[in-house]
């Protein structure tokens, strides 16, 4: 009880000065995950997120994954997103997105550590700024240690934008997060942080999560 109420409360001190940020942002999840054979999965996710002081909603996002292992230390996975945002004037517009990564794994003792290399290609349809196509790679650096009643995790992420228009590519944003997962009988509850830093255009984000998983 006492690392549990340890967890929870460093939980809440990263969360309580995001909700008094300007930047403040709320992301909810709704997820099924399916077994389709040894070491080929599929999960379908349906996320709703809301910014400015979690007053306005900034898009409904679904998700369709598959994932598969190729062994103990190497998985490989592959993705579409619809999303529906509001631009600038309030018009919905439709975003695509596509996804390929592989990811590392590696064991010592009780940890867990991930190291995942994301390639994604993103369509933006009469997009404010005129972009049509955004190319990013995103790679991302986990630790976890599950304990008997929980999953806690930490990780850190570079958006690196590849070559747009009359660029060559940069460094667009940095993510850093804390969270943990909870089993709830055959289920998972999923809860996190998210501190990100956009260099393209110099803000700030304070990302709150909640995610809850049915395993079919």
């Amino acid at each position: 009880m006492r690392g549990r109420g340890t967890l929870l409360v460093i939980m809440g001190a990263m969360v309580l000065p995001s909700v008094a940020s300007a930047q403040a942002e709320l992301w909810t999840d709704i997820a099924v995950r399916k077994e389709l054979t040894d070491g080929l999965r599929f999960e379908l996710s349906e996320r709703l997120r809301l910014d400015e002081d979690l007053a306005h909603w900034s898009g409904v996002l679904t998700t369709a994954t598959l994932n598969y292992r190729l062994h103990r230390m190497l998985r490989v996975a592959g993705g579409y997103r619809l999303s529906v945002v509001p631009d600038n004037d309030g018009v919905i517009r439709a975003r695509h997105r596509l996804h390929a990564q592989a990811a590392g794994v590696l064991r010592l003792g009780p940890v867990r550590g991930d190291l995942r290399l994301r390639f994604q290609e993103q369509l933006r349809v009469a997009d404010d700024d005129g972009d049509t196509f955004r190319h990013f790679i995103r790679t991302r650096l986990r630790i976890a240690m599950p304990l008997a009643w929980a999953k806690p995790y930490i990780f850190g992420e570079v958006f690196h934008r590849l070559a747009d228009r009359d660029t060559v590519g940069y460094l667009d944003a940095v993510r850093l997060a804390a969270g943990a997962s909870f089993d709830v009988g055959e289920d998972r509850l999923h809860t996190f942080y998210y501190f990100e830093h956009s260099f393209s255009d110099d803000t700030n984000a304070h990302i709150m999560g909640l995610a809850y998983r049915f395993d079919l």
